[in-house]
């Protein structure tokens, strides 16, 4: 089933403000009927840094219990394909240092300045993001979710090389931090169709990530000044119109760059102005202004031979709002190496994080909250 977005109806507005999305099947016999996403909602405390979605979006598919571990030697075996998920400083591979695949920083500065959004090279060899999204395949299997593959070392072999892309973008060098709400997805055609939640499916409404005055401070000049806040967006799989590609909307379609919102509703901007951002080979690095308009398509069944497989990730300045509930990542601990008990405290606040898109997710997070328990370093 091919979705195609449906500009002829928004709620309740006028103009081209979108309250709420409509999906429509393009192809088959009721191409006519609309198949809307829920309304948006007041974001709680809880979930303040995030402004975009909405609480009860289908149906939820109840979480698996696990027979997880608390060693290293349970998740390495699980993931296969030696990877390996020790707590030696994380090292960028020398395959990374041909120069041919890295992105033009100068280019890549203006397209977020004047653009919103960059489409970059591919940055990430073909074979490291191949093992992980195999890695990514095998935790889903064992019912683990997708940002578990957070526990493995070439995972933050990836996030240092992209961090240094992100340093490269937003400039101050070690004063660029990660915030903790690392992502990863992996889409599953079967319950897109259905309607249903789960735990690594796409982002399907609108939204920004951050609100303008987060992205650009209350004193910032409209025309000169970068942004603060860069989210970056890597997927591990090829993408197309079909698996599961993302959107944005490039600043000339997005007046006010969300100056004037409160978060409560969903963002303005002109539907005709939206990408696609595919084609594009896996390893390929995307990255946009925190205050962006995007969002992430469902697979289709055209697509469920390779659906989408990525990660996500916000760098920020020191200066720039911060998600309150968790302390940011410097580049001094990911050099001197996160250990496991760190990177399962990580995934667990990342699940929480998107808990309000993804559905509950209270029995993973006691479950990794054990196993750090379990392994006497509990913090």
């Amino acid at each position: 089933m091919q979705y195609s977005l449906s500009s002829r109806e928004f709620a309740e507005s006028t103009g081209d403000r979108v309250f709420y999305i409509t999906y429509y099947d393009a192809t088959g016999p009721n191409s006519h009927v609309p198949q809307e996403s829920p309304r948006f909602m007041v974001i709680n405390e809880e979930n303040h840094a995030w402004e975009t979605f909405g609480i009860d979006a289908g149906k939820r598919i109840p979480e698996n219990h696990h027979d997880g571990t608390d060693s290293t030697s349970y998740w390495q075996q699980l993931l296969g394909n030696n990877l390996t998920c020790g707590n030696c400083p994380v090292a960028v591979p020398n395959l990374w240092q041909v120069r041919a695949g890295r992105a033009d920083s100068n280019r890549d500065k203006n397209n977020i300045k004047e653009h919103g959004y960059l489409w970059g090279g591919v940055v990430v060899p073909e074979t490291d993001a191949s093992v992980l999204a195999e890695g990514i395949r095998r935790l889903a299997a064992a019912g683990w979710p997708p940002v578990c593959i957070f526990v493995c070392d070439l995972a933050w072999s990836v996030t240092a090389h992209l961090w240094d892309q992100a340093v490269a973008i937003l400039g101050a060098n070690d004063e660029v931090l990660l915030e903790p709400s690392l992502a990863a997805f992996k889409l599953d055609p079967s319950n897109d169709c259905e309607g249903r939640r789960y735990v690594g499916n796409n982002f399907g409404q609108p939204h920004r990530d951050y609100a303008y005055h987060d992205v650009f401070g209350l004193d910032s000049s409209e025309t000169d000044e970068m942004p603060r806040v860069l989210s970056v967006w890597l997927p591990l799989v090829d993408v197309n119109l079909e698996n599961g590609c993302m959107y944005v909307v490039p600043q000339a379609g997005d007046a006010t760059g969300g100056r004037g919102e409160d978060g409560s509703s969903a963002p303005t901007f002109d539907i005709r102005a939206v990408r696609a951002l595919a084609p594009a080979k896996a390893g390929t690095f995307f990255a946009w202004a925190g205050n962006t308009v995007h969002w992430g398509s469902s697979c289709t069944e055209k697509g469920e031979n390779s659906p989408r497989i990525s990660l996500a990730f916000v760098f920020r300045k020191k200066c720039a709002t911060s998600d309150l509930r968790r302390a940011p990542l410097m580049r001094e601990e990911l050099r001197a190496g996160i250990d496991l008990n760190r990177r399962l405290e990580l995934i667990e606040h990342s699940l929480a994080c998107f808990e309000h898109w993804y559905g509950d997710t209270t029995t993973t997070r006691q479950r990794l909250h054990r196993i750090r328990s379990a392994r006497g370093q509990f913090s």
